[in-house]
């Protein structure tokens, strides 16, 4: 015979979810943020609030899964995504990574530079010269 316990956790745990949530709603609604950003901004704070639960269930696997998300959501990992995309198959000067990047993630082209150029170095990204306007540019392709 069934017990009902097992039906009681997953509505426990369906209103723990419930509750933050809205935890993370009422805290980005009073973030002083773009109307544009605020979608992101949620995602990434409940996805930081669902790994502190997983981290707490599973241990260290939990924290394999928080390592993987935090580095999606660094710039270089952002980039990466764009090249698993296929941003990357014309060559792009890090002028055109960065409008890319910055419909997403507001950061500033000094750090797009640097990050495009250090992921040439580990050899993620191929770097190249681009003819535009009859001059030379550092382009990076894949």
């Amino acid at each position: 015979m069934v017990s009902d316990t097992s039906k009681e956790k997953p509505q426990s745990s369906h209103k723990e979810l419930v509750k933050t949530i809205s935890q993370v709603k009422e805290l980005v609604e009073k973030l002083d943020l773009p109307e544009s950003l605020r979608p992101e901004v949620f995602g990434a704070l409940l996805t930081v609030e669902l790994l502190k639960g997983v981290e707490h269930r599973t241990g260290e696997a939990g924290s394999q899964i928080r390592k993987v998300l935090s580095e999606e959501m660094t710039l270089p990992g952002r980039i990466l995504a764009l090249r698993e995309k296929g941003f990357f198959k014309d060559s792009r000067t890090d002028a055109e990574v960065h409008t890319e990047i910055t419909k997403t993630y507001p950061c500033d082209l000094q750090r797009v530079r640097v990050a495009l150029l250090r992921l040439s170095r580990k050899k993620e990204l191929r770097r190249m010269t681009k003819k535009k306007e009859n001059k030379e540019h550092v382009a990076y392709a894949w």
